[in-house]
């Protein structure tokens, strides 16, 4: 007996079944045209609809937000693009931490290798500014100078840039071997480490001595010196007059930083290799052991920037993980943190907006993403106070990427760390922008796609999909967060109705809609309607009303029901909203 024939008539049997559950197509009725957006090339990318029945319009590259009357008819246009002054993640490659001045990072554009960017700590956060004039390269080591000026050594040639991060001169310096740190004194003698030791140079570049051995240095405020090397101990004086030397035992373990008080005393950070723990020792001004500090194992990251001891012993690193610059007293205890954060736009300016909604007082609120904040639009009075987003326990800045309200006035956003390192997080926030509540959602470097939807009994619809997942999951919580369904994932449950291999998965730029307690989801050019159980029970096709030809729409981007009966659905190939009336289901 042939198998063949009971196959082939099962596949016909679930053909048959798909298309007995996919309900008659949905016809458009009209289409709001591009000519409504702020530019005649505009492309809609969200739309969002208020009680009133207003239409708000993000056009997301414009980086405006178009109020429309329901027919399509302008009413306002509010915000201007904001200008991308610095990349969205720098990586530090040089960590600068001195007496006179903020630490200082030089940094590279993540991805690239050029060099060109200074980040300094200020209010709490990591301000960036290009540097111009020169074409550094990788290895750099950076410091700022007691005159204000900031310098890069890259490769065997000093840069020395002003205030406004021009570079005014160069000087070559030569014989050096994997640089790792540099300071300049008073007089502008140049004081590098390298492979070989500590070498010193006059402010020509001419060679003035070495120190042969030195794994770690500082230079006070008064031009007083500290070298360490792995079982040494020396401190210079001004004129360069040798003041204390002492010798000790290290155990194996590597000299990673050294500082000088005010008041004499030294403080040395040793590793072990292997294990990753070390110590902080306190030193008296005659370099003798006068306490000890456990470090807990820290092991460097790939792109390392120095780990290095400010003048009152404090330990300043980069924690790539978080993309923080961190300060922690040798006892342990964190003490400041700082992020980086492009300088954000003045109000009402929109860097690479990506979700809106309306709140129960009519005001509506975008996702700035680019710049790490979450704006509010009012009709009357425009753009009120933006709200800045950091991720609590993470980064200090953080990026909006959706943004949804609750039938109580909660905002609910979901917040993704700016380098891609991290936890992406749901938070709640009230109706001033204050945050109330944070809950994780997943690791950012599994580049996950996460939408909400809030349905009308309070519920939250949550959908993922990364690169970890086989097939997206898409959950129902309650208001408290209590999981009420959950398909997808390990159980592959989650598909069309009768085809059991096909996979519902979003594009970042695609919504999924709230609908009558369900969702609708947009599938390869169709509509897929799911339930409150999550079950997807229909599946539409979209077609014109002017023609028989059927017209699928193969680039979605945001979307919204208004009155439970017409769906507004911005079309990203056509650069159109289409208004599609849902009949009663």
């Amino acid at each position: 007996m042939s198998w063949h024939k009971p196959l082939s008539g099962l596949v016909l049997f679930l053909c048959l079944a798909a298309a007995a559950l996919a309900g008659p197509d949905l016809v458009c009725t009209a289409d709001l045209p591009t000519s409504s957006g702020p530019l005649p090339d505009s492309i809609p990318t969200d739309v969002a609809v208020a009680p009133d029945g207003t239409l708000a319009v993000l056009y997301a590259r414009e980086g405006r937000v178009g109020l429309l009357r329901n027919d399509g008819t302008p009413r306002a246009h509010r915000g201007l693009p904001a200008p991308e002054q610095a990349p969205p993640r720098l990586d530090p490659i040089s960590l600068w931490v001195g007496p006179w001045a903020e630490p200082t990072l030089l940094a590279c554009e993540a991805g690239k290798r050029q060099p060109e960017w200074r980040l300094t700590v200020r209010q709490g956060v990591l301000r960036a500014q290009r540097l111009e004039g020169a074409e550094l390269a990788l290895p750099a080591v950076a410091a700022v100078g007691p005159e204000g000026r900031f310098y890069a050594l890259s490769g065997q040639t000093l840069h020395a840039f002003g205030a406004s991060g021009v570079r005014q001169y160069r000087v070559s310096l030569g014989g050096l071997t994997a640089p790792r740190a540099m300071a300049l004194d008073r007089q502008r003698n140049v004081y590098v480490l390298h492979a070989l030791g500590l070498a010193v140079f006059n402010p020509k570049g001419s060679p003035r001595f070495q120190i042969d051995g030195a794994q770690a240095f500082d230079l006070a405020a008064d031009d007083r010196l500290l070298t360490v090397g792995r079982d040494w101990v020396r401190k210079y004086a001004t004129d360069g007059r040798l003041l204390v030397e002492r010798t000790w035992q290290t155990s194996g373990r590597q000299v990673v930083a050294a500082s000088l008080t005010p008041s004499g005393e030294i403080f040395v950070y040793q590793r072990d290799p292997h294990s990753g723990s070390g110590r902080v020792l306190r030193l008296s001004p005659q370099a003798e052991e006068l306490e000890e500090f456990p470090q807990p194992a820290r092991f460097p990251p790939g792109q390392d920037p120095g780990t290095r001891l400010d003048s009152q012993g404090r330990l300043h690193l980069w924690d790539p993980s978080q993309a923080v610059l961190q300060k922690y007293h040798p006892g342990g205890r964190l003490e400041s943190r700082a992020g980086y954060a492009p300088q954000a736009a003045p109000t009402g300016r929109l860097l690479r907006p990506a979700d809106l909604a309306w709140d129960t007082d009519g005001l509506l609120w975008v996702a700035d993403t680019g710049n790490c904040r979450l704006q509010r639009l009012d009709p009357q009075r425009g753009w009120l106070e933006p709200v800045a987003v950091g991720i609590r326990g993470g980064v200090v800045r953080g990026e909006p990427r959706q943004v949804a309200v609750d039938g109580r006035g909660a905002i609910l956003c979901v917040v993704h760390p700016p380098s891609g390192q991290g936890q992406v997080v749901l938070q709640r926030r009230d109706r001033r922008g204050r945050l109330l509540w944070q809950g994780d959602l997943g690791e950012a470097s599994a580049s996950p796609i996460l939408k909400l939807a809030l349905a009308q009994d309070g519920s939250l619809f949550l959908y993922r999909s990364d690169s970890r997942l086989t097939v997206p999951v898409l959950t129902r919580l309650d208001s408290r967060g209590k999981t009420l369904a959950r398909v997808g994932g390990e159980d592959r449950n989650f598909h069309l109705p009768g085809q059991f291999a096909s996979r519902i998965s979003l594009k970042p730029e695609e919504d999924m809609i709230a609908f009558k307690g369900g969702v609708i989801l947009p599938v390869g050019g169709r509509l897929a309607f799911v339930n409150s159980r999550l079950e997807v029970f229909d599946v539409r096709a979209i077609r014109h009303a002017r023609g028989a030809t059927l017209h699928t729409l193969p680039d979605f981007g945001g979307g919204a029901v208004a009155q439970g009966q017409i769906l507004y659905l911005t079309d990203l190939a056509n650069g159109v909203i289409h208004r599609i009336p849902l009949e009663a289901r």
